[in-house]
Formats: C-alpha cells, sequence, structure tokens
C-alpha cells in the first residue's frame, strides 16, 4: 500500500502512458482516460458483436468484444462509463443499442497498470453506419450467432489471431447477469 514518504519516480512519458516507479514497483499509468469499458454487445436475433484488429504491442489481429477509453470532457470530467460503452459500440461497430447495463469491473492488471475495466451488456443491438473505428484504427466487425462463437474464435485463432480474454471474462458477466432475457440467451 502506497504510503505519504514514499516517493515516487518517472522513469519515462509518452502522451498516453507514463512509467513509474513507487516503493520498488514499476508500473504504467494510463494518462488521459477515465478508465476502459468493454461491451457484450447482442443483437434482436441472437448474434454477439466480435471485433478483430491489429494490435502493435503483441504485433497480431486480436479478436476482441467493442472496447475502448472513457474520455474527459473540456471541463476536465469524466465521461460516464456507459456513455462510454454506447459510443464506443458505435464507433467500432456501427451498432445502436437499446439497452445498456453495467456487469461490474475492475483492474486490468493491477501488477502491471493502474488502468480499470467496466463491462456492459448491451441488447437489442442494431445497425446504424458502417463502424469500423475512427481514424487509423482498421477494425473487423462480425455478428456471430451465440451457438458458433467458440467455432468462430477457433477458426480466427486458426488464422493466427489471438483472442482477448475480456471475451470470455464480458461473457461469463453476462451470463451471470441478473436480465432473464441475456441469461436467456447465452445460456
Amino acid at each position: 500500500m502506497n504510503t505519504p514518504d514514499e516517493t515516487e519516480e518517472i522513469l519515462g512519458e509518452g502522451a498516453h502512458l507514463r512509467l513509474l516507479r513507487r516503493g520498488g514497483w514499476e508500473f504504467a499509468e494510463r494518462r488521459l482516460t477515465a478508465g476502459v469499458v468493454a461491451v457484450v454487445a447482442l443483437t434482436k436475433d441472437g448474434r454477439i458483436l466480435m471485433v478483430e484488429q491489429y494490435r502493435e504491442p503483441i504485433g497480431a489481429r486480436v479478436v476482441e468484444i467493442p472496447a475502448g477509453l472513457i474520455d474527459y470532457r473540456r471541463d476536465g470530467s469524466a465521461e460516464p462509463a456507459d456513455e462510454a460503452a454506447r459510443r464506443e459500440l458505435m464507433e467500432e461497430t456501427g451498432f445502436d443499442c437499446e439497452t445498456i447495463r453495467s456487469l461490474g469491473g475492475g483492474p486490468t492488471s493491477a501488477g502491471m497498470s493502474t488502468e480499470s475495466l467496466e463491462f456492459f451488456v448491451a441488447t437489442h443491438c442494431t445497425k446504424r453506419a458502417d463502424g469500423g473505428g475512427i481514424e487509423g484504427e482498421d477494425i473487423l466487425v462480425t455478428a456471430v450467432p451465440l451457438a458458433e462463437l467458440h467455432a468462430w474464435v477457433a477458426s480466427r485463432e486458426a488464422a493466427g489471431a489471438v483472442t482477448d480474454p475480456k471475451v470470455w471474462a464480458g461473457l461469463w458477466l453476462a451470463a451471470r447477469s441478473g436480465d432473464a432475457a441475456v441469461r436467456g440467451m447465452l445460456g
């Protein structure tokens, strides 16, 4: 636990990350964001929206659920997490949803980063735009029938993609949510 007499040393700093040492521990601090959201997005016809994009840190395409940063507003306040989840869903997939609900969350890697994550489930998703991300992103979107998800992920991995564990964590949380309709879709 951090105590007031422990000094913090900046080891390196970029536009989005800061590498720190405190109490003998080195870790990354996520800057300019209030956290991360990840969305289990379900369509009316029983599909889950999956995204795939190249991730430079691991040098591979990654299969994911829609996710992104919680922005700060011009007044310095954090964007509400549910608004960030809706925005990221639209930016990445081109889908909007009728309902969105928090499933909880926590640190993404408590031993390495200050980043925190909140999962959401979005239901009755409907296509409204192209999606594919914002400038500089090249996101592929696939609406996968839930019954075929494991086979689809296996086919993407056979093609060289890596699967983000947030896919399985989000589905587990959604399946155990208090929403009977979501539980019914996910089994």
